[in-house]
């Protein structure tokens, strides 16, 4: 970016000494801090108006209402049932909420700083104005501020939309909202809170894209779908109806609203908003902060995995095992060139920690340049007055003994060793790159600690089938003998991709398993390809991990990016899942999570769509009937309340929140209309079995009698009731001992209901507008029949279905 104008100081700092803490009281008495009010997730207001304010809800109160002063309070149980609803919906988004705004606090960015000559460490917010930072390697600039001692290498990517490197001196302005990728500087805070150049655009530097949920895009479909159906539906029934509103409101306006009632899936959609944000409550105690509420099913949808060697395999720390010298100089001179290097360059990365931790030498020589490492060099190199010092990838130097030094290096990563050439440089540098050739004194060999559980967890997304690619800076060969040792396929498939062009990237990378040599963009790429392997059938999702600086182009191209706590701030902003432990076992909890959300969804969604398709289709079928001369519409909304409330409330609840990590197979909109068609086409069948011996006839089949619509309303009540189990029952096949319990407790709750209906009539009559005791014994024979003839069909058919579904598999296996 280019420098704005920079304001003069308001008091003149002193960058060793800082404020005073008369100075830092006096700025946040007049509002100079850093502080910007942020919410966890959505507002309060946010909270309730989503779950209060919604087209369906607002439907339903205008039914409730028209059915108040209809005088038809029995019809309006279903109020009940939508406010309970309605109640735990706004509980789990506060319950959220409050969990989110602790997790949050915990991994809220700290920020060194100077004051009163003393270094501390406190919260960003916690900045005021002229307040002397030191940032590095890592860091996100969280304040504008002038760079008042050091030279800093910034991605201003999320400023700017260029990866490329901007280096900054002193004097020079920097921004907020930039990354450290190199060097570490002292800086003066020149703006706080809201006057910062990022607040002044927007908050993208800290926010990572949205998710494309499948799950969301398939229920927001439905909803306007649906939506629609129920206005169509609605203007039609009040023009066939409008005589009958018109001469006895009370009575016409019952079939009406229970016509739209039972149309409407309004707990559909809080179900799904309720399971999300029970996954979130779950993956929070399992210390796992979620920015992106759909990106668990992103992870759960993953079949490619791209992981970063240093902070997932490996834990980031680093240990020197060797110093191999080349050339005239002496071990003890060699360690003295380090230990002058990395007090010059100041690299706090975790190689530079292992070299710090190894050479504890005194400097012995004052720098005239320090270029600090950079992801497009793959070194670093310090010039002093009769010398130049660059410590890096061998394969980034153009050196006279690279050969030898090469020889070496292949048989160190053959091992898994990590090796950096020292090498001195024939001419004085002091731009960006070195200019010319160097000579390799010296190979310092390192070892990455791997993580106990990275083994477990890799051989867990193998059994799952989800593929894995490791992309590193690292010498492809050592990246690849650590993938071998932690069990991933096709480890010995390795590339390095220096110098390489994007077009033969895109060409080469199908090809391989382990990629050394990256840049940030060539990370980025790489996902991207990942991402456009697959076909339309076919997709791939692509879930990536990563915890430095370089990895924030490749976090920002995935379908779902993850980082660990130990991380960059840089790379904890763009992240969509952060653990909080920093433990890579972690993840298959986090994707196990994510399949229970979408394959119970899966499952219970059809419970809800079963009687909206039936509803949908009755209706229309009576308003053309009424048009003809018929009869309206003939059901009220309490003739459904024990479907409702038994299997749709119940069924689908407690089958939402079982165990499930299943792998997700198929697209949601697909499955859920497959399982939900046959379902309501079996309860239409029932019904119409029902009208088709009785309306309009003075004799059925097996009866003589005159039925009335009372007698046939009791009898398609009751099997409304039972008739959905066929569907219910398909859903929980296979059967679990958690899903017998469920489909048990339903079975039982719908038995008791219609016991109570029968035994105390008088009482449940009006409720459920009802009357078993006037049903003939063969009435009730008649509607066995009725039910287990179809019943036996429906699951015959489905049945036949699936096996028909895993025939050619079973053969293609043979």
């Amino acid at each position: 970016m280019e420098n704005k104008e920079v304001l003069p100081n308001t008091t003149q700092v002193d960058p060793d000494k800082g404020l005073t803490l008369e100075e830092v009281l006096d700025r946040k008495n007049n509002h100079l801090t850093n502080y910007v009010k942020k919410t966890a997730g959505k507002s309060y207001k946010e909270i309730f108006l989503k779950n209060i304010v919604s087209f369906f809800n607002i439907l339903l109160l205008i039914i409730a209402v028209l059915l108040i002063i209809g005088k038809k309070y029995t019809s309006l149980f279903f109020v009940v049932i939508y406010l309970a609803n309605l109640i735990i919906g706004i509980y789990q988004d506060l319950k959220a909420k409050r969990l989110l705004s602790k997790l949050q606090l915990i991994t809220q960015p700290e920020v060194r700083v100077i004051r009163q000559g003393k270094e501390l460490t406190i919260k960003v917010d916690d900045i005021v104005l002229d307040d002397i930072l030191i940032v590095e390697n890592g860091n996100q600039i969280c304040a504008d501020a002038i760079i008042v001692s050091g030279e800093v290498g910034l991605n201003e990517s999320a400023l700017t939309g260029e990866s490329q490197v901007v280096y900054k001196k002193e004097g020079d302005q920097i921004y907020s909202g930039s990354y450290v990728v190199s060097g570490t500087v002292k800086v003066r805070v020149n703006h706080v809170g809201k006057d910062n150049y990022v607040n002044t655009l927007t908050d993208a530097a800290k926010k990572t894209k949205a998710t494309t949920s499948e799950v969301k895009k398939s229920l927001d479909w439905m909803f306007k779908i649906i939506g629609g159906m129920v206005i169509a539906v609605a203007i039609l029934s009040v023009i066939v109806n409008w005589n009958d509103l018109i001469n006895n409101f009370q009575t016409a306006i019952g079939p009406i609203a229970g016509s739209l009632v039972s149309m409407i899936p309004a707990g559909l959609y809080l179900l799904s908003s309720v399971t999300f944000t029970v996954g979130v409550l779950s993956l929070a105690k399992k210390r796992t902060l979620v920015q992106e509420l759909y990106s668990i099913e992103a992870l759960a949808r993953s079949t490619i995995l791209c992981l970063d060697k240093t902070g997932t395999i490996t834990d980031g720390t680093m240990k020197v095992v060797n110093v191999d010298v080349i050339g005239n100089y002496s071990k003890a001179d060699i360690e003295m060139i380090l230990a002058n290097h990395v007090e010059a360059t100041h690299d706090n990365n975790a190689t530079g920690k292992a070299l710090k931790e190894e050479f504890t030498y005194q400097a012995t020589q004052t720098p005239k340049y320090v270029c600090p490492f950079a992801s497009e060099n793959k070194y670093s190199f310090v010039t002093y007055p009769n010398a130049t010092f660059a410590l890096g990838a061998l394969d980034f130097m153009d050196a006279t003994n690279k050969e030898e030094a090469h020889r070496k290096v292949v048989e160190y990563a053959a091992q898994g060793y990590r090796v950096l050439a020292l090498a001195k440089a024939h001419n004085l540098e002091t731009g960006k790159k070195i200019n010319g050739r160097v000579d390799v004194i010296a190979l310092v060999v390192l070892q990455d600690h791997i993580k106990e559980d990275a083994a477990s967890t890799i051989a867990w997304f193998k059994e799952n089938d989800v593929k894995i690619r490791v992309i590193s800076g690292d010498d492809p060969v050592t990246v690849s003998h650590i993938a071998r040792k932690v069990g991933i396929d096709g480890a010995e498939k390795y590339i390095s991709l220096s110098g390489l062009s994007d077009a033969e990237i895109k060409e080469k990378a199908l090809n391989y398993t382990v990629f050394g040599r990256v840049t940030p963009e060539q990370k980025a790429l790489l996902v991207d390809i990942f991402k456009n392997s697959g076909d339309k059938k076919n997709k791939e999702v692509v879930a990536m991990t990563g915890d430095g600086v370089n990895d924030i182009l490749a976090l920002k191209k995935a379908d779902c990016s993850i980082t660990m706590a130990n991380g960059s701030q840089a790379a904890q902003n763009v992240s969509q899942l952060v653990m909080l432990d920093s433990n890579f076992g972690s993840l298959p909890s986090v994707v196990a999570e994510g399949r229970r959300i979408v394959n119970n969804l899966k499952r219970t969604s059809s419970l809800f769509l079963v009687k909206t398709a039936f509803a949908a289709t009755l209706s229309l079928i009576f308003i053309i009937t009424k048009l003809a001369g018929g009869s309206a519409f003939p059901f009220n909304t309490n003739n459904l309340y024990l479907w409702e409330f038994v299997i749709i409330g119940v069924g689908a609840f407690f089958s939402s929140l079982e165990p499930n990590a299943e792998i997700i197979k198929g697209h949601f909109l697909a499955n859920v209309l497959k399982s939900a068609l046959p379902g309501a086409t079996t309860v239409l069948v029932a019904v119409g079995a029902i009208y088709f011996l009785y309306i309009g006839q003075t004799g059925g089949w097996l009866y003589t009698a005159v039925y009335d619509n009372q007698t046939v309303i009791t009898m398609c009540t009751l099997l409304l009731a039972t008739i959905p189990y066929a569907h219910f029952f398909t859903i929980c096949s296979p059967f679990s001992k958690y899903r017998k319990f469920v489909f048990g407790l339903c079975l039982f709750l719908t038995a008791a209901g219609i016991g109570l209906m029968y035994l105390l009539e008088p009482y449940f009559s009006e409720l459920f507008m009802v009357y078993p005791r006037e049903l003939d014994p063969l009435n009730y024979v008649e509607m066995f029949v009725i039910a287990v003839g179809i019943i036996g069909i429906y699951l015959f058919i489905i049945n036949m279905i699936r096996i028909f579904q895993t025939y050619p598999k079973e053969e293609k296996k043979k």
